[in-house]
């Protein structure tokens, strides 16, 4: 209680933690269903990294759309307008029957989970002082990184019982429910942000660090999200059992929950720059290590390169903060990641599962592993304010 009093910020902190879980549950669900999908719809693992760049070119476009909302509706109501919009999106998706429909509901699906990111950036840099925003901005990257942990053991638990149809629709009820709680907890006040206008635009694409920020974020949600995709079916390809697969890959996120508050911790105390390079370096190598490996070995990698690659939002997420005026906050996530975000979490698995198709699927892991390590070479001049 004595914290609670210190900290007032903690609870609304807590509860847009939980809304950002669910909003990654919604975008990583069809990663650990990918195997019994392709083998139900009879697509390729191409055909699953489309649907993943699908979901990357709908959250492209929502990050985008977020700043207008958020200029109109309030911070609040944008995320839960975002919530509920990807809620019925899986229930939609979980009565699909063939690949197209699919592909169609999952691109809605990431347009209006993109609303939700330059809103509870926003909103959080409202309510948290700016001396604990790498904490802050930490304990909200938990969200991502419980689902990481969480959605393959759901995943499999579920499927022992129900068929992948019953999977979505269960998460799309769970988050309808959710997000209805945090309307009657949060109320529908608060701030707005900026209207997204050319002249902004423009003024981002025209500071240095704009676009290292963009490639700096492809490489950082590739190396997270975009590896994770793709890590099922190249359990399979490298002849692992999906139960096993998935199962390793939840256990593979199991200490990055902590990890991922040494991130934000280690952000205020040796800054930007250094926290990046050592992601980004000892990540690369690691990712590297996965196409390498093979057989049970696959797992050291498997197991490692998330301890480093999830310590990468705190410090870059705190490298946007501090470039813009707390008005333009909203606007400048909106401006910079979802670009990032196309390629780390779209492009990124397309090209693995495309290499994978072609028998070259290990070489597509070195070859990320080896843009992971060169892309520390751009923090160099990213400005500490």
């Amino acid at each position: 209680m004595a914290m609670l009093r210190k900290h007032p910020w903690l609870v609304p902190l807590l509860f847009i933690t939980l809304l950002f879980y669910l909003n990654f549950v919604a975008r990583i669900l069809l990663s650990p269903l990918a195997p019994v999908m392709e083998m139900e719809l009879g697509y390729s693992h191409a055909g699953t990294g489309s649907l993943f760049l699908l979901t990357s070119l709908g959250y492209f476009c929502g990050l985008f759309a977020s700043g207008v909302i958020s200029s109109r509706w309030t911070f609040t109501q944008t995320i839960q307008l975002s919530v509920s919009g990807f809620g019925l999106c899986l229930i939609c998706i979980a009565f699909s029957r063939n690949y197209w429909q699919i592909g169609v509901l999952i691109t809605i699906l990431g347009f209006m989970a993109g609303l939700y990111l330059p809103a509870g950036m926003a909103k959080l840099t409202e309510l948290i002082p700016s001396a604990h925003w790498g904490m802050g901005l930490a304990v909200h990257e938990l969200g991502p990184n419980f689902a990481l942990f969480l959605v393959p053991l759901q995943v499999e638990i579920l499927l022992r019982f129900f068929d992948w149809h019953q999977v979505l629709l269960f998460q799309g009820i769970l988050a309808l429910g959710i997000v209805a709680a945090y309307r009657f907890y949060a109320g529908q006040g608060g701030s707005r942000g900026v209207a997204p206008q050319l002249s902004t635009l423009q003024d981002f694409f025209r500071q240095k660090n704009f676009w290292k920020l963009v490639l700096l974020f492809g490489l950082g949600v590739g190396s997270t999200l975009g590896i994770y995709s793709m890590l099922p079916v190249y359990f399979i390809d490298q002849g692992i059992e999906r139960g096993l697969g998935n199962s390793m890959l939840s256990a593979s996120r199991t200490l990055s929950i902590p990890v991922v508050l040494l991130g934000g911790w280690l952000t205020d105390r040796i800054g930007v720059r250094r926290s990046l390079t050592i992601v980004l370096t000892t990540g690369g190598l690691l990712t590297v290590l996965i196409g390498v490996l093979q057989g049970y070995w696959l797992f050291v990698p498997v197991f490692l390169q998330p301890l480093f690659t999830v310590c990468f939002f705190p410090p870059v997420f705190k490298a946007l903060a501090l470039s813009v005026p707390a008005e333009l906050r909203n606007q400048a996530v909106a401006y910079t990641v979802p670009f990032g975000f196309l390629l780390g979490a779209g492009v990124t698995p397309l090209a693995l599962g495309m290499l994978g198709d072609a028998g070259l699927f290990q070489l597509a892991f070195i070859a990320l592993g080896c843009l992971m390590a060169a892309g520390s070479l751009m923090t160099r001049e990213l400005g500490e304010q």
